[in-house]
């Protein structure tokens, strides 16, 4: 029985499974459009942690420091800035003194 082979720079390394499987499998991925897994590090604010910080923001005018201090942050400011930014309900500036 012929078993599958992986080819990688120029070596070759056995994955125990048959050709025919191999064949098969790597057909289906080509008919059907997979979603691409999403790499990089994992967010380190939620969805709902950018509501609760678009809602502290749109009540009472206070900066990204106090915003994160108040709600108890995982982040650094400028993580709570760029959730201010991305949001569409409300238009971030900075302030100017």
């Amino acid at each position: 029985m012929n078993k599958g082979k992986l080819i990688c720079q120029g070596k070759i390394y056995s994955i125990n499974r048959p050709k025919s499987t191999v064949g098969e499998y790597l057909a289906k991925r080509n008919r059907k459009k997979l979603k691409k897994l999403k790499t990089g590090p994992k967010p380190k604010i939620t969805s709902c942690d950018c509501r609760q910080i678009v809602k502290s923001c749109s009540t009472n005018n206070t900066s990204t420091r106090k915003i994160q201090q108040e709600l108890n942050l995982p982040c650094s400011h400028t993580t709570v800035w760029r959730g201010l930014k991305q949001s569409k309900k409300l238009k971030f500036m900075k302030k100017i003194m």
